[in-house]
């Protein structure tokens, strides 16, 4: 046990150190900005500070590059039980880039109270049956649904659309309907009114059909229902207000020209007497990389050190023929290539030579060589701002 408080008292003193570390952002909500209009941190992690009304209970940002329509990263504060300040302190783990621009959306909810609750709860259920007759077709007889697949996959996104302004301060969230919905759904075209219906007039026909399938249809809203129960039962929050603050930049960097050297593989091809011959080989290059100002995102991470790189290998390729092969008027092959940095300084890179026979100044006979390559990068710095 006291191992355990040992290691819990260093814990947090290890965050206490970082947040006393960490700058500090304040907002205005008033004013709708961030105060003093500052430019914010980059490459590390920030505070953004705020007030707000003690009926507040959860305040959640959405950081995105500006004008973009994904976000990057979202954050949460959920106000502690026994918290009645008049402010909020949200820390912002993920980085941002130098020289960029970024949008924010703060957004603050209140607590819903068991009327708003049973009224959330009440719509929506009628929206779920309205939804599912308009996907029915009656044709007197039976009952059909086109596409089930189709109707499960709308009931998720109709829940999902009309609970977007709810959140649970418990953290339980919605993530789709079980596949029992589903089979209910394909059930629904199982139902021959005929046969329910037969020896009755054609009034009380179409009365008992209209009966069964209303039955039907409340049947299945209250499965739907039951499955996002505990989203509904939870301590539910409303959105009370929004905060759209744009076009925040970060702080300039100093200006570095990435240059990189290291080994790359290739591989040639050629036609020898009808036969063709692969000639594969390693050779030092070394060259610039252009970094991309957004980075690559790749299932919502940005992989910030993606960009192009070029360059040209120490010396000319051979093919399997043993024609020396370099790119016109620099006689060195030239290459150019799409890589990430790891470890901040191996760049991993996979691309193209573009070459010719030595001795050939036409670009009518250029060719084209994978190759991959394995470098050191390094930032030099020019001395100035971007």
């Amino acid at each position: 046990m006291k191992r355990i408080g040992f290691v819990l008292i260093l814990s947090l003193i290890s965050q206490i150190t970082i947040l006393g570390q960490s700058e500090i952002v304040k907002l205005d909500f008033e004013n709708g900005s961030f105060k003093n209009f500052p430019q914010l941190p980059f490459g590390e992690s920030f505070i953004i500070e705020g007030e707000v009304m003690k009926d507040v209970e959860m305040v959640e940002v959405n950081i995105s590059y500006s004008k973009a329509k994904k976000s990057l990263n979202t954050y949460q504060w959920n106000r502690a039980e026994n918290n009645q300040s008049e402010t909020f302190e949200m820390f912002v783990s993920n980085p941002l880039r130098p020289n960029d621009a970024y949008d924010f959306d703060v957004v603050l909810y209140q607590e819903m109270t068991a009327s708003e609750k049973d009224q959330l709860q009440k719509e929506l259920t009628k929206r779920i049956v309205y939804y599912l007759k308009n996907q029915i077709v009656v044709d007197g007889k039976n009952v059909s649904i086109d596409n089930p697949r189709k109707v499960y996959e709308g009931l998720n996104e109709l829940i999902k659309d009309a609970t977007v302004y709810q959140r649970s301060k418990n953290g339980i969230e919605f993530d789709g309907l079980t596949i029992l919905v589903e089979n209910e759904i394909k059930k629904m075209g199982d139902i021959k009114l005929k046969n329910l219906v037969r020896k009755k007039k054609a009034l009380e026909r179409d009365s008992l059909s209209n009966q069964i399938l209303n039955t039907k249809l409340n049947y299945l809203a209250d499965i739907v229902i039951s499955e996002i129960k505990p989203f509904l039962n939870s301590t539910l929050l409303q959105q009370k207000s929004a905060l759209h603050i744009t076009g925040v930049e970060t702080k300039k960097d100093k200006f570095s020209l990435p240059i990189n050297g290291g080994l790359y593989v290739w591989n040639t091809n050629t036609d020898i007497n009808n036969v063709n011959v692969s000639n594969t080989s390693i050779t030092p290059g070394f060259g610039l990389t252009i970094p991309f100002s957004r980075g690559l995102r790749i299932k919502q991470k940005s992989i910030n050190s993606f960009g192009l790189s070029l360059g040209v290998l120490s010396q000319p390729i051979t093919n399997g023929n043993g024609d020396k092969l370099a790119t016109p008027s620099v006689n060195l092959p030239v290459y150019g290539a799409l890589g990430v940095k790891f470890f901040n300084l191996i760049r991993v890179n996979a691309g193209a030579l573009v070459v010719s026979k030595m001795g050939s100044n036409s670009v009518n006979n250029l060719q084209f060589y994978p190759t991959l390559g394995v470098s050191l990068e390094l930032n030099l710095w020019l001395g100035v701002k971007k």
